[in-house]
């Protein structure tokens, strides 16, 4: 398990599911992209954490992934789960304070493909920097491989404006996103 940012840490399943790791790093929170349900509903209740503190998005590391309908939602969730920290941040300068509640870990298999790629889509967003700015900022921290596919959605997810939707309603997607839908079909 690797924090990325004050509050935000990057991971893979065997911290997942690890009640005594979720406590030392004050984990409140939990993104899983993962192909299967596993342990966390029991880590996170053994860590004294609720079930509305997690999020399961089903999802293998496949070519044919589609990450971009659930960005926004992930990305809500992080903010809405924060610590006051990383809430407020306007940069990626913080201050060495440790964070000692509201700590969120995103996670997938082995923490190299999904996750990174989620946590990347959150720093471009948050923060207003490109793809290449939010990797290379990540990679200080961990080393982290996202798949070709993901990275043509991180591409995209810049492009739209990190919203790859026309309406509120999330039906209608933007062009670039329509094309890889398309694509991919």
């Amino acid at each position: 398990m690797t924090e990325i940012v004050p509050g935000l840490f990057l991971g893979d399943v065997p911290a997942s599911v690890c009640p005594e790791m979720l406590q030392k790093n004050h984990i409140n929170a939990m993104v899983s992209l993962y192909d299967c349900l596993t342990g966390w509903r029991r880590a996170m209740l053994l860590a004294g954490k609720p079930d509305d503190r997690h999020i399961f998005i089903r999802s293998e590391d496949s070519p044919t992934l589609d990450m971009l309908v659930y960005m926004s939602d992930i990305c809500d969730f992080i903010d809405q789960m924060a610590s006051p920290i990383l809430r407020l941040s306007s940069s990626l300068q913080f201050s060495s304070a440790p964070i000692t509640t509201n700590s969120i870990l995103v996670h997938c298999q082995a923490g190299r493909s999904r996750s990174p790629a989620v946590i990347i889509a959150y720093l471009m967003r948050k923060y207003r920097i490109t793809y290449e700015d939010a990797l290379k900022f990540v990679r200080t921290k961990r080393r982290v491989k996202p798949s070709v596919n993901l990275v043509r959605q991180l591409r995209i997810w810049e492009k739209v404006g990190y919203n790859v939707w026309e309406d509120d309603k999330r039906t209608i997607p933007k062009a670039l996103y329509r094309a890889y839908l398309e694509d991919r079909a």
